[in-house]
């Protein structure tokens, strides 16, 4: 059964707009977002040939639209090659941010930090973190994603960060009476 626009639209802009808003964090970002989904999804339904496939496909769209935002959003920020580099205008603000995070990393509970701190730091393969800690390859793995995540909770309560889809830092701000390792 083939669906119209309306009943598609019906269906999946609430299911979207969530997933949309908890990838960016930015309701605003969402709407905008949100119709360029729709506007593709308009021009390019009569095009899938599976029906059955249409959830995969739309959050296909939405994730490559997500995508797609973060790369236009960096192309724009990014400064003429004559701009010399340090100048504030990296690729990301990751090496900037690597001094100010430890003090975060710190206060992570011990298998936390230390899973960070050998990944991230140190250079150590999440296959030899699970060796190393003698846990699946998985579990590590696990390890690792839950402590980047408490790390982003406790420096979201610092500053608001605004990471790519790969976690990368695009953009910060310091939140008022925020503390020192935050200050740029």
């Amino acid at each position: 059964m083939e669906r119209t626009f309306e009943q598609v639209w019906e269906e999946y802009s609430k299911r979207l707009a969530s997933f949309v808003t908890q990838q960016t964090g930015e309701p605003e970002l969402t709407r905008d977002i949100l119709q360029e989904i729709f506007l593709k999804v308009h021009l390019q339904i009569g095009s899938l040939r599976d029906a059955s496939k249409l959830n995969a496909w739309i959050f296909q769209l939405t994730r490559n639209a997500i995508a797609d935002h973060y790369r236009r959003a960096h192309r724009m920020v990014k400064p003429p090659d004559e701009d010399p580099p340090g100048t504030g205008f990296e690729e990301n603000y990751n090496a900037v941010f690597q001094d100010a995070v430890r003090p975060f990393v710190a206060a992570l509970p011990e298998k936390y930090r230390e899973a960070l701190l050998l990944t991230e730091f140190e250079g150590m393969s999440q296959a030899e973190l699970a060796k190393h800690l003698g846990i699946s390859l998985s579990g590590a793995k696990s390890r690792v994603q839950r402590a980047r995540e408490k790390l982003l909770e406790r420096f979201k309560q610092c500053c608001h960060v605004q990471p790519d889809p790969f976690g990368n830092i695009l953009h910060y701000s310091v939140r008022p009476g925020c503390c020192k390792p935050c200050k740029k």
